[in-house]
């Protein structure tokens, strides 16, 4: 929830694109008025049919009810998969309602890794094979604008830590974190704080109203 707060789901019409199991729409439903979920796997959505929720297997399938009707949308690693983002956030734009608003998150390059390890990096990270598309600022932003959103805007946030780090460039495999003393809380914030501040974080949100 540091993307979002809860705030903004109050009473409001809420859909979350790619919502898996539903564990998101679990944690807001007590506070939205209504909640939409949209996911194309069967299995994930026999499981929320049976919470009670509004099942979507896609997003042109919930506008035929929903179209400029939802208050917020939240989509979280799911842009990076889709074949058309362009659609992708078109279709979020017309499930809006008039002053509506979507948060959007995705995996960056995430530079500070690329740099430090090169080629490892290319072959072992696995969103470098997986994910169809790898997203920046400027093309996230001149997506949205051109789709028609008229407020853009965009927050770094560093998912991984000094301790992920610092096993990636000792061990070169993925997950391997080390533990050290040096590495305080404190030590680690900063750390987070400062790629945040220069936009060198490993995610990625845009905030969207229209």
């Amino acid at each position: 929830m540091c993307y979002t707060g809860t705030t903004i789901f109050r009473n409001k019409v809420v859909a979350d694109i790619g919502c898996g199991c539903g564990a998101f729409l679990d944690y807001i439903k007590g506070v939205a008025k209504e909640v939409i979920a949209v996911e194309p796997s069967k299995s994930y959505q026999n499981v929320m049919r049976k919470k009670g929720f509004h099942i979507y297997g896609y997003s042109d399938e919930a506008k035929e009810h929903w179209k400029n009707k939802v208050d917020v949308i939240t989509t979280f690693d799911v842009i990076e998969h889709v074949e058309d983002p362009i659609k992708f956030i078109t279709d979020i734009f017309d499930l809006l309602s008039e002053e509506g608003q979507a948060i959007i998150g995705t995996p960056t390059e995430a530079p500070v890794m690329r740099e430090l390890l090169g080629e490892i990096f290319e072959k072992k990270l696995l969103f470098s094979t997986q994910h169809m598309w790898i997203f920046s600022e400027k093309n996230l932003k001149l997506i949205a604008e051109n789709v028609g959103f008229k407020k853009v805007k965009v927050k770094y946030y560093q998912r991984y830590g000094l301790d992920n780090l610092f096993g990636w460039l000792i061990e070169k495999e993925p997950c391997s974190n080390i533990r050290n003393s040096i590495i305080t809380e404190t030590f680690d914030n900063v750390w987070k704080n400062e790629c945040n501040r220069i936009g060198l974080s490993d995610y990625i949100v845009l905030y969207l109203c229209k």
